[in-house]
């Protein structure tokens, strides 16, 4: 089987290094600070979205976003932690034998940095904002996964924490689990119809019914 994972709020909470590179980025260009709540609930949709609805400043974004890329390349693993049990779950399944793939609106340096730091040499793929490819909730990104894997869509589970993820799961008509622990409230999640648990165990289990 091959398994999609989304990254930030889903294998890694990253929030608090995603509010420092924000708050350092708006400080720069003489805008007020927000608060790590704010934050989480305007990530999800790239780093250009986070700044521009942060700041509402779209004569700046492209040198917003450069200054956010330089400072959160080097400041990504300071308060960035794996979830609760997501390193062994990792593990296991690269030791069953599955496929794994992180797909994500970050910046694909960035984000390739993060899983070699936390989790090297276990995934297979790495899809990204940077690439070429448009972002989730666009299912292009999962045919490209698809194609670059000699893939069937019935072999494919995604899994990912926000109404994003949700919708790329519906938008490529694969199969996908959503998990609370991440940066969208349980009811928002709800209203998708789709599989959701509450912490790294639950998801085992599940992963694990879908084989």
């Amino acid at each position: 089987m091959t398994i999609i994972f989304d990254l930030d709020g889903t294998l890694l909470y990253t929030l608090e290094d995603l509010r420092d590179a924000l708050n350092h980025t708006l400080k720069q260009f003489g805008y007020n600070e927000v608060s790590l709540d704010t934050t989480k609930k305007l990530v999800g949709n790239g780093i250009k979205n986070l700044i521009l609805d942060a700041s509402h400043d779209k004569q700046h974004i492209d040198l917003m976003f450069e200054e956010f890329k330089r400072y959160y390349e080097i400041h990504c693993i300071d308060k960035t932690l794996p979830y609760v049990g997501m390193v062994k779950l990792i593990y296991s399944l690269k030791n069953d034998g599955h496929t794994l793939v992180c797909i994500s609106n970050k910046h694909y340096i960035t984000l390739t940095k993060l899983i070699e730091y936390f989790f090297p040499n276990q995934f297979d793929l790495i899809l990204g904002d940077g690439m070429g490819y448009p972002k989730k909730p666009n299912p292009n990104i999962i045919y490209a996964c698809m194609e670059k894997l000699n893939k069937k869509s019935d072999d494919l589970v995604y899994i990912g924490d926000s109404d994003v993820d949700a919708n790329t799961i519906i938008n490529a008509s694969i199969k996908g689990i959503l998990v609370s622990y991440g940066y969208r409230d349980k009811g928002l999640l709800l209203k998708f119809g789709l599989p959701i648990v509450d912490n790294v165990s639950e998801l085992e289990e599940m992963i694990n019914r879908i084989k």
